[in-house]
């Protein structure tokens, strides 16, 4: 690959909706490049099944393996190579998680560094400020469904209980102890790198940032689509089954509800083409067909890793309708 870009930060921070944001830039700019989610089943980073109950003395030599096997394989023929949370959350926070001192993982770090030098690595880390702010922040927008299983995952690792850390509180406590390690090796990292603050700017402002530090088109986001306004509206049906999702309509902006996965219940939809749209921060795009009195009959989902891709949704026309939780049947991204 001729440029690697690590992108990293805390929950929230705006990771993926960045790294999907950069993928579009570089397809803009017809420059190839591929971009893997934090949560994809196929990210290059995560440890094989196979690879996952090692002991915690192994971690950080596995980790490494798990590093020179993604830069020896087949991806580096792509130009650009998006990795959205693999340095940090992948490998770091599960080395946190599993009680391994801190000069262990910082060695780990540099070892990394030193693996991805040769591939014109640019290291773009999200700051948010105050972990325990930022956090609160976060699940104020995304409400106690998202509060309350982030909680309950940080309250449930080897480092909280190890901490004593426990709820809420116990939780903000690990978000600071997390960003803090993570702080502490963004600074002694000596890959090209750039820290983007994002508290306060607007994330064109980032967006404007990140184009002239990475020498790429700015690709514009847009999430109005006002000539679709009243067409695309309603409950859909996936083909040979009893689940339904919505597509809701503010001001001619476009929204899909039940789609992902259970912490993302509802997903802005961004214009793609005349009738096809992608959800932000994903690897999914969604294609409006077969319209009928101007009223779309059908959604494609389309994805090169998601479990989505293939499903087929059609409109339903009329009686009442109720929603079936169904999260964790389909698109669920692990």
């Amino acid at each position: 690959m001729n440029n690697l870009i690590l992108i990293e930060g805390l929950p929230g921070s705006g990771k993926s909706s960045t790294a999907h944001w950069l993928h579009h830039s570089f397809r803009q700019s017809r420059i190839p490049s591929q971009w893997f989610y934090e949560l994809s089943e196929f990210h290059p980073l995560a440890l094989r099944s196979n690879e996952s109950k090692i002991s915690r003395s192994q971690l950080p030599t596995k980790n490494i393996e798990v590093w020179k096997r993604f830069i020896q394989s087949e991806i580096n023929e792509c130009e650009v190579v998006i990795i959205d949370s693999g340095f940090f959350q992948k490998n770091i926070m599960h080395m946190m998680n599993s009680n391994i001192e801190i000069e262990t993982i910082q060695e780990y770090a540099r070892q990394v560094e030193d693996l991805v030098s040769e591939c014109n690595t640019h290291f773009v880390y999200l700051d948010a400020g105050y972990a325990e702010k930022h956090l609160q922040r976060v699940f104020r927008v995304r409400g106690k469904r998202f509060q309350n299983a982030l909680t309950e995952w940080s309250n449930n690792t080897e480092y909280s209980i190890s901490k004593g850390y426990v709820g809420i509180e116990g939780g903000l406590k690990y978000w600071r102890d997390y960003k803090g390690l993570c702080d502490r090796i963004y600074e002694r990292s000596k890959l090209r790198k750039i820290k983007v603050g994002v508290t306060n700017e607007p994330w064109s402002d980032h967006h404007q940032t990140l184009s002239r530090y990475l020498k790429v088109s700015n690709y514009n986001q847009s999430n109005y689509s006002p000539i679709l306004s009243g067409k695309l509206t309603g409950d859909y049906l996936l083909r040979g089954s009893d689940i339904i999702v919505s597509v809701a309509e503010r001001s001619g902006c476009f929204t899909i509800k039940n789609l992902l996965h259970a912490l993302e219940a509802e997903s802005l939809m961004i214009p793609e083409g005349s009738n096809r749209f992608f959800i932000r921060g994903h690897d999914v795009s969604l294609q409006f067909e077969e319209f009928r009195q101007g009223i779309a009959e059908v959604i494609k989902v389309s994805s090169s890793w998601n479990k989505l891709n293939g499903y087929v949704f059609d409109r339903v026309w009329s009686g009442p309708v109720t929603l079936t939780s169904h999260c964790d049947v389909i698109g669920r991204e692990k």
